[in-house]
């Protein structure tokens, strides 16, 4: 038996936004801490560097997410996005471009354990024409706000529904990976509880797409319930699941 996820035991508090910016990262008049600044700059360079593109620069690199809003939290990573023009990489395969990108920084990110200030770092290459979803963004280059972030005004965090779908998913992942524990299990079996948690991961992943364009955005019910469960460790806990069937299925 394994002990089951009620929805009292989620707990919400690190969402509540905050009065003010991360002091860590922000002075009180907005400003980016120049030490920050300078070294994810250090870092950014060198990334791009690495990916041997010489004929292309990039229009910008950004800081974004929670950690550059009201609501950054323990949780929060400094997500720190590369923007470049995916045409003047290869103007006719775009879609090529972005796989590239999506590879190679996902490859550096699992590769390096980088922190900035106690909170993680991770690098991304996003399009110069990509929307963009975030409420504050902040322009390493210009050293200025792109998007300037402001105070959330009582937010609606969905608690009781939220709470409920969480612990729903929670148990469902977990009941999953005690089902799929049986080594006798055949590989037909295999495959269903693996296309189970490729569902659930792109409902959340939709769910989640779908609500930032809302005018909730950060505080958008999708958006709240991947953080939930990526706090919670349950995105993680999919991915893994999947990739540990996955090879279990394929091995001989």
């Amino acid at each position: 038996m394994i002990d089951e996820v009620s929805p009292q035991q989620i707990n919400l508090k690190s969402f509540v936004p905050k009065k003010q910016l991360n002091p860590k990262f922000f002075s009180e008049d907005g400003k980016l801490n120049s030490e920050v600044r300078l070294r994810i700059l250090d870092i950014a360079d060198e990334f791009w560097n690495d990916l041997g593109l010489d004929w292309v620069k990039p229009e910008d690199i950004v800081l974004t997410g929670s950690i550059a809003n009201y609501n950054w939290s323990k949780y929060s990573d400094v997500d720190v996005h590369i923007i470049v023009d995916f045409s003047k990489v290869c103007e006719d395969h775009t879609d090529m471009v972005e796989s590239f990108f999506n590879t190679s920084k996902q490859e550096w990110n699992d590769s390096h354990d980088i922190s900035i200030m106690g909170y993680e770092f991770e690098i991304y290459v996003e399009d110069i024409n990509a929307e963009t979803e975030s409420s504050g963004i902040y322009s390493l280059n210009k050293d200025k706000w792109v998007v300037e972030p402001q105070q959330f005004d009582n937010p609606n965090l969905h608690q009781k529904k939220l709470k409920k779908l969480s612990a729903k998913i929670m148990n469902t992942v977990d009941d999953l990976e005690a089902y799929s524990n049986n080594e006798l299990l055949p590989e037909p079996k295999i495959e269903k509880v693996i296309n189970k948690l490729e569902l659930i991961f792109d409902k959340l992943r939709s769910m989640r797409k779908e609500d930032l364009h809302t005018q909730d955005k950060e505080f958008s019910f999708g958006n709240l319930l991947w953080k939930v469960m990526r706090r919670a460790g349950y995105i993680d806990k999919i991915y893994d699941l999947k990739t540990k069937l996955y090879d279990r299925k394929m091995s001989l």
